[in-house]
């Protein structure tokens, strides 16, 4: 198979993008919650849970979906507020797996280039029903998985120049 000088810059910035994002993946654990989260090598199927997506514009376009399990949700809860719920639809967990989702694509963005990193984020907006619209909504996109304890989450992470 021939590979492009395209092909090489288009798998060169995939993996920049994986990079930045597997960064700032373990600083939001290791800063924010104490915990270390590593990516996998493989992706996982995620159990019925939470989704968590902010889009954003700017100079380029595109958006982020974060997947967890319900297991993984009230961990993240539990780490970041310091409070646990027995209620898988307190409003306390969509606070804080929005705001999860808020931390990584802000630390993310920040290791971009200075007029990516200009680009507005939207308000995440969370729900208990997995989608795959975003696959229809975009060509192409980056999905990761990775584990804190023994809690597995998904990411979905998409950017198009404007």
């Amino acid at each position: 198979m021939l590979t492009t000088a395209a092909t090489r810059d288009k798998d060169s910035e995939s993996n920049s993008m994986f990079e930045h994002l597997d960064t700032a993946i373990a600083d939001v654990f290791e800063n924010m919650m104490g915990m270390t989260c590593l990516p996998l090598e493989q992706q996982l199927q995620q159990e019925q849970g939470m989704t968590v997506a902010i889009c954003f514009s700017g100079l380029f376009q595109g958006g982020c979906t974060l997947y967890l399990s319900q297991s993984a949700a009230l961990a993240t809860t539990e780490a970041l507020l310091g409070e646990s719920s027995c209620d898988p639809y307190d409003p306390m967990i969509d606070d804080a797996v929005g705001e999860l989702c808020n931390m990584i694509v802000g630390r993310w963005k920040s290791r971009l280039g200075s007029d990516q990193a200009a680009a507005k984020l939207s308000v995440p907006v969370t729900s208990r029903e997995h989608s795959s619209t975003h696959n229809q909504e975009w060509n192409e996109g980056l999905t990761r998985s990775y584990r804190f304890q023994d809690k597995t989450f998904s990411i979905f992470l998409v950017v198009a120049d404007v």
